[in-house]
């Protein structure tokens, strides 16, 4: 922007915690995450610098790293990047002064400047943390006895992770401080306010601040696109509405997670922007949403943000509740969580968010929506493919369309059903999809469906795939009747537990005592059970069974 003051200088930490600056971190900003690993570090190269420093006669400063601000006349200043360093520098300090040395009061004055009536300055923090944490840092990081009843505290009392983090590292310092002599613990001091400096770059305007930041390389955690629109939303917010916003902003990331609220940009991304991401995340939710005429951050939070996030821990979580139909829907959900992509998500969250108060409509639209997801896996549809289908369906979502009716985005072509049956009649082990297939048809034949766990249900071969020469199986199949047969759906059963790689070649008889049934002779799955219950195992069998399973899927799917 043209005119621009920006200003940058180099400043050692008795100046930058002294009545020359004061330091506030705005509502909107990521809390503070730093753990005692990121300072623990920080400890140990202080440390180090402080013997070096002892041992040397001109020994070099020690840097920091660069802090960026937004400053107005007569305000404190709004830390943009910096605020990990400045909190655990801050709490160091107060670790130092707990010790109660002789010193300790004169540490105290770069946690809190003083009231003094002749310079007309207030008694107030150097720091000020965001509202959510700033009276829990105050009352037990700044003011004396600095940490003792932050210590004393069970973690379960603190309100949120930032606090906890505090606390962790609170307890790192002291420690780690409890480790050196009252001389060596003064040397340090000495060296952390005299030696060690931090670069502030500040301006004026905000949104300059942010540019600077973002070509900044420090130390601290790298912000996620989540942090920087969050703090680019919020900010552009009337000041008397940046807190309460800042509290629905985060109670929805807390609610859904961090992760997922990451992802949640992605989603909303494509629900916007309705095609493959072509530049950064960042740069496209700021060209789809954030630039676009109108765009309005009060309204984005209360209208896409929160109810999105809500839905998105709906369907991520299959908690999808109501007085009718939630069962089935979550049923729903439980498939389309299985599915090998997440392009799904998008139409789901939008048309969950549209609808939900017509829960007969929801379960209509997942049954449907599965059945699509499915029938592409199945037909190893590529990304292109799947985003070019989801798109459509968004488009017809946001117009208003009837996505329920034939002929929709939803809907198969005849081609697409034919194709899906001609992969699931062919030899599907392999596939991706070939668990997913199996839990499918098994779920059908259960009475209110069943829950599996990825972790021990295993796919078996009946006919082996390598049986050994001379048994029965060399009886009953010869070689055209195996490459027929072997991965092919007629043949694959399902074991609640990891393969037995020694069992693999039973024969038939033994393979059935010894390997598909449980302790009582049963197994847990029906389609088990059917092969258990079958005398001898030949391709007359096989030639039965593919039919009624890949028959069974076509109704499932209305193939």
């Amino acid at each position: 922007m043209a005119g621009m003051t920006i200003k940058g200088a180099e400043h050692p930490l008795k100046d930058i915690f002294s009545d020359e600056f004061l330091f506030e971190i705005p509502g909107y900003q990521r809390p503070y995450r730093w753990t005692t690993e990121q300072a623990g570090e920080l400890f140990e190269d202080l440390w180090d610098a402080t013997k070096r420093s002892a041992a040397e006669a001109d020994p070099d400063p020690y840097f920091l790293g660069s802090i960026v601000l937004a400053t107005e006349e007569g305000a404190a200043a709004k830390v943009i990047d910096g605020q990990q360093r400045l909190t655990t520098l801050t709490v160091l300090l107060a670790a130092l002064a707990s010790f109660n040395d002789e010193d300790a009061a004169l540490l105290r004055v770069f946690i809190r400047q003083e009231a003094n009536k002749y310079s007309k300055t207030d008694a107030v923090m150097r720091l000020r943390l965001r509202p959510r944490d700033e009276d829990m840092f105050r009352e037990l990081v700044q003011e004396p006895p600095n940490l003792d009843a932050l210590l004393a505290k069970d973690s379960a009392q603190l309100d949120n992770d930032a606090q906890r983090c505090i606390q962790a590292n609170a307890r790192l310092f002291v420690e780690k401080l409890a480790e050196l002599t009252p001389d060596e613990r003064a040397a340090l001091a000495t060296f952390v306010v005299s030696s060690c400096f931090l670069v502030t770059v500040s301006t004026p305007d905000r949104d300059s601040a942010y540019r600077i930041f973002a070509v900044l390389n420090d130390r601290g955690l790298d912000l996620s696109h989540a942090d920087i629109l969050k703090s680019e939303i919020i900010g552009d917010l009337p000041k008397t509405l940046e807190d309460e916003y800042t509290q629905r902003w985060e109670d929805a990331e807390v609610a859904l997670g961090t992760e997922a609220f990451k992802d949640l940009f992605a989603h909303l991304r494509m629900i916007v922007s309705k095609e493959k991401q072509r530049e950064t995340l960042l740069k496209e939710i700021k060209t789809h949403v954030v630039q676009r005429p109108g765009f309005s951050p009060k309204d984005f939070v209360d209208s896409t943000l929160v109810p999105y996030a809500e839905v998105l821990g709906w369907i991520l979580d299959e908690a999808w509740e109501s007085t009718s139909g939630a069962e089935e829907i979550n049923a729903m959900l439980g498939w389309l969580n299985r599915m090998d992509n997440i392009d799904w998500i998008p139409p789901t969250i939008l048309y969950l968010d549209r609808f939900r108060n017509d829960s007969p409509k929801v379960a209509y639209f997942l049954v449907r929506l599965e059945r699509l997801a499915a029938t592409m896996f199945v037909r190893r549809a590529g990304i292109n493919a799947r985003i070019e289908r989801y798109a459509r369906l968004l488009a017809e979502i946001e117009t208003h369309g009837d996505v329920l009716a034939e002929e929709s985005a939803l809907d198969l072509a005849p081609g697409e059903r034919s194709a899906t049956i001609e992969r699931l009649d062919g030899p599907i082990y392999g596939d991706r999809p070939c668990r997913y297939v199996l839990e499918r048809i098994e779920a059908s034949m259960t009475a209110g469906g069943v829950i599996f766990d990825h972790k021990t249900v295993s796919i078996e071969h009946v006919l082996p795939q390598t049986p050994a020469a001379g048994g029965d199986w060399d009886e009953h199949f010869g070689e055209l009747e195996r490459d027929l047969w072997t991965n092919r759906l007629a043949n694959l059963v399902l074991l609640p537990r990891r393969k037995n790689s020694a069992a693999q070649n039973y024969e038939f008889d033994v393979k059935k005592d010894k390997y598909f049934s449980g302790p009582d002779g049963s197994s847990p799955f029906l389609l088990t059970m059917k092969v258990l219950q079958t005398p001898v195992w030949t391709p007359t069998v096989l030639e039965a069974r593919q039919p009624e399973l890949v028959d069974t899927l076509r109704t499932i799917w209305g193939l």
